[in-house]
């Protein structure tokens, strides 16, 4: 089951993840043809690619799939060379192809939505969990980026009225967050229940 498509949109010279085309040199997959700059691609692009048939996070499948076995004999850690790392690494760039995640990359504008940060607590976005990722120091196991990540939708769940297109926004990559969980970690699920019970 694919969560992606080859057909999604590949705009020349923008990055598939933020949409943008300025201030720094995009790198472009050799088997898709989208573009990224180093910091929205994760995990962040090194800056001089060893290979010109450089593959991005969502194309290179035998490395995502050879980590969800290793993650079935092994605990959910998302540090660097674990498989958890390489599983969430991929669910995040999986969500950040979708060009609605533009929206939950960063804090919504104060300008135009003066009240979120006083109805949210402890609001959070994509960009920090991808720093605090990136950081190796902030995540110990895979459901504590879920729980960030789940964290980002629900918030705007809460805020925005249903009639609003970010509404629509968040409850897609919501929903598309946790089909990826169900059918790749089906054991957060289980723990869930488990907690629950």
């Amino acid at each position: 089951m694919s969560f992606y498509s080859d057909s999604d949109n590949i705009v020349p010279d923008q990055c598939a993840c933020c949409l943008q085309n300025v201030f720094y040199e995009l790198m472009q997959c050799h088997s898709c043809k989208k573009k990224y700059h180093d910091h929205c691609h994760m995990p962040m692009l090194p800056e001089y690619p060893t290979s010109p048939h450089w593959s991005c996070t969502m194309c290179n499948d035998r490395e995502f799939f050879d980590a969800l076995k290793l993650m079935r004999s092994t605990n959910l850690g998302v540090s660097n060379g674990e498989p958890g790392r390489t599983v969430i690494e991929h669910i995040i760039m999986t969500l950040s192809s979708k060009n609605d995640n533009i929206h939950f990359r960063e804090y919504p504008s104060m300008k135009t939505f003066p009240k979120f940060f006083d109805t949210i607590s402890n609001p959070i976005h994509i960009a920090i969990i991808n720093n605090r990722l990136e950081s190796n120091l902030h995540y110990i196991t895979i459901d504590q980026v879920i729980d960030d990540l789940r964290k980002v939708f629900t918030d705007s769940l809460k805020f925005y009225d249903k009639t609003h297109r970010f509404y629509g926004y968040a409850r897609n990559l919501l929903d598309l967050l946790e089909r990826m969980v169900s059918k790749w970690i089906p054991e957060l699920e289980t723990k869930i229940s488990e907690s629950s019970s």
